[in-house]
């Protein structure tokens, strides 16, 4: 008789995830995105989207993480995104998927910085003229305005705020 594939749930994903606590100890905080945050997982056909937060990264950081959560969340046989980034990275507001973090993620840990910095990340957003709606109902961000061609919009985090 074959063994099940566990049931993916945010609660188990979680319990996977602050597991191992030595882990723990070298991480400024770790969540999941994507559709099992959104609740939108499908049983089926969903991979599991994870993100680790270090107080600095290098590429041997990114690397390691990959292959520590995939190990964790290996049992459910699922496809597994880890992004890693680091405090410095997520002031700068990097990329899109930090927006994404900061604002629909589930956080499952966290020593004490990374929510602060992630309410400090959607208010430089909302600073920006970035506007959260909801498209093909999933939940998404834009400019409140029509953009003008060759305009850059930064969303940074900056001391003061």
């Amino acid at each position: 008789m074959r063994n099940k594939k566990p049931l993916v749930t945010i609660e188990a994903v979680q319990k996977d995830l602050t597991s191992r606590e030595e882990y723990l100890e070298e991480v400024e905080g770790i969540g999941i995105f994507g559709s099992l945050a959104r609740n939108d997982f499908s049983g089926q056909k969903s991979d599991i989207d994870i993100f680790v937060i270090l107080e600095k990264a290098t590429y041997s950081d990114d690397e390691l993480w990959i292959r520590r959560i995939k190990e964790l969340l290996d049992k459910y046989e699922r496809d597994i995104t880890v992004l890693v980034y680091d405090l410095p990275s997520l002031k700068k507001v990097c990329n899109w998927y930090v927006l994404e973090l900061a604002s629909d993620s589930v956080l499952v840990y966290d020593k004490g910085k990374v929510r602060s910095y992630f309410n400090k990340i959607i208010k430089a957003a909302e600073k920006a003229g970035l506007v959260r709606t909801v498209y093909d109902r999933h939940p998404i961000w834009g400019l409140s305005r029509a953009a003008i061609p060759g305009e850059v919009i930064r969303v940074e985090v900056t001391d003061d705020q």
